[in-house]
């Protein structure tokens, strides 16, 4: 299988680090891919790997990322009432991640990086308030309870807008 470096633009530790590799699978069944790389969509398409565009499609792609946190909220909520913050790291990352891509794909966009993306999420017509603060919080210390409480209300928040743009088109 070939693997291409990760862009400059998506290396943010603990979320993608300088020596990780993406693998070249463009094959891949959607829930597997966003399982094994979130945002493996929105890097190909920065490194111009012709693959599937899910936020061309975003009706049919953001129910399943709906789907993965509604199944993996209770699992870091569990982890946080046993004050396990280690393993709390691992899925809290990937939430993150598919909140980044439910935000821009609701937008008709990929996500367009993870470092300095806040001029970005400016541009956004359709986001929670103060979406970049909340961010730059959670970016910051993924493994606290408090990151979790508030990623939590993020999704609940665009959750709400995503039923009202379903509901307009």
């Amino acid at each position: 299988m070939n693997e291409v470096k990760i862009p400059e633009q998506f290396i943010l530790s603990p979320f993608l680090k300088e020596d990780e590799k993406l693998p070249i699978c463009i094959d891949i069944d959607f829930t597997e891919a966003i399982k094994i790389t979130p945002l493996i969509f929105d890097l190909y398409d920065k490194l111009q790997i012709e693959a599937l565009k899910p936020w061309e499609e975003k009706h049919k792609y953001i129910p399943i990322i709906l789907e993965s946190w509604k199944s993996t909220e209770p699992v870091i909520a569990s982890l946080f009432e046993n004050r396990d913050r280690k393993k709390a790291l691992e899925p809290m990352k990937n939430m993150v991640l598919l909140f980044l891509m439910f935000l821009f794909w609701l937008n008709d966009r990929p996500v367009p990086a993870l470092n300095g993306m806040n001029a970005d999420l400016k541009d956004l017509k359709i986001k929670p308030v103060n979406v970049g603060e909340r961010l730059d919080y959670i970016l910051s210390i993924p493994n606290h309870y408090h990151a979790f409480i508030q990623l939590q209300q993020l999704f609940i928040e665009l959750n709400k807008k995503y039923a009202v743009v379903k509901q307009q088109e």
